[in-house]
């Protein structure tokens, strides 16, 4: 299994994913590689696995900027991924 899709599973198995969650199991599971520094001790996940997400969850998923997490798109939601409310 590749890291988007791993997100993807774990994404279905609890109807939300949490960033920094994801990206400490990536560098458990897979490998640090995937994962680089942001700043002040923080990790991002690859911008390639991302991009691999942001595909396979396009029409589902929607990204929660200010507490870090992706949860599933609801009718409220704006057409863009990034969502600024909680």
């Amino acid at each position: 299994m590749d890291v988007a899709q791993w997100m993807l599973a774990e994404f279905n198995r609890n109807g939300v994913l949490f960033h920094d969650i994801a990206v400490d199991r990536i560098r458990e599971l897979f490998s640090f590689e995937f994962t680089h520094p942001v700043d002040d001790g923080y990790y991002g996940i690859d911008q390639d696995v991302l991009k691999e997400f942001r595909a396979l969850t396009k029409a589902t998923v929607v990204w929660m900027p200010a507490k870090k997490y992706w949860r599933k798109r609801t009718e409220a939601d704006r057409p863009e991924r990034t969502q600024k409310w909680t």
